[in-house]
């Protein structure tokens, strides 16, 4: 089997933003999180598949790349979920670990969503992956977050050999 090592980047526009305060299907990437208060940001995207065993693609981690600024956050959650369209959605969460999450006041930081037991996606029905990211704001009364969303790249190997 050869397997080849790949990378899809994706840019705020693509993502879907939205909280207690406010709903934007046109996103640039910034939001605001008032104390006490959060904010999803969710990314539903596909990767290339085959319905042969052991080939198509295999989805291994998702980088986020963000900062934050004015304020820290008091957390922020990550999950990874599939839909699949059976013909209805069915909604299941990918056994997964977020990792250098950082909620400091910093210029730019990556976290990542690595995937716990990887394996090559063979399901014949369509399949579209979602990662909602949720960034909560200070317990602190009266603080708002400043937050940027820079993209989130899927790591995944691929292999479509006959």
């Amino acid at each position: 089997m050869t397997t080849l090592p790949a990378r899809q980047l994706y840019t705020p526009q693509q993502f879907v933003s939205g909280g207690d305060y406010q709903t934007d299907s046109s996103f640039n990437g910034a939001f605001n999180v008032p104390s006490g208060v959060s904010h999803t940001v969710v990314h539903n995207f596909a990767l290339p598949r085959s319905t042969t065993a052991v080939k198509g693609t295999r989805l291994n981690s998702i980088n986020v790349g963000y900062s934050v600024s004015t304020a820290a956050l008091a957390s922020i959650t990550a999950v990874l979920q599939t839909i699949d369209y059976t013909p209805a959605a069915t909604v299941n969460t990918v056994a997964s670990t977020p990792a250098s999450f950082t909620t400091a006041v910093g210029a730019a930081y990556m976290g990542v969503v690595t995937v716990t037991s990887p394996a090559f996606d063979v399901t014949a029905n369509p399949r579209m992956y979602r990662l909602t990211l949720t960034f909560t704001g200070s317990a602190t009364p009266n603080l708002i977050s400043s937050v940027a969303v820079f993209y989130d790249e899927a790591l995944y190997t691929n292999d479509f050999t006959a």
